[in-house]
């Protein structure tokens, strides 16, 4: 048996339309290797194999 190991990558890259407004993109991609069965980036249901892929696209306002 070996240990569970997991590989992340994460990207974030974020654009300001004015001072208050901004848009962002975000993408993470993780692999399970070793004694896990499963990847399961946090905040997110475990994948049914031993890759998941999360993308995110989002407009902030700040007040």
């Amino acid at each position: 048996m070996t240990q569970p190991k997991y590989n992340q990558f994460n990207l974030t890259a974020e654009y300001a339309l004015s001072k208050q407004t901004s848009v962002y993109v975000l993408g993470v991609f993780q692999k399970a290797a070793g004694d896990a069965s499963v990847a399961q980036i946090a905040g997110f249901n475990p994948s049914s194999n031993q890759k998941q892929a999360v993308g995110r696209v989002g407009i902030r306002s700040s007040f």
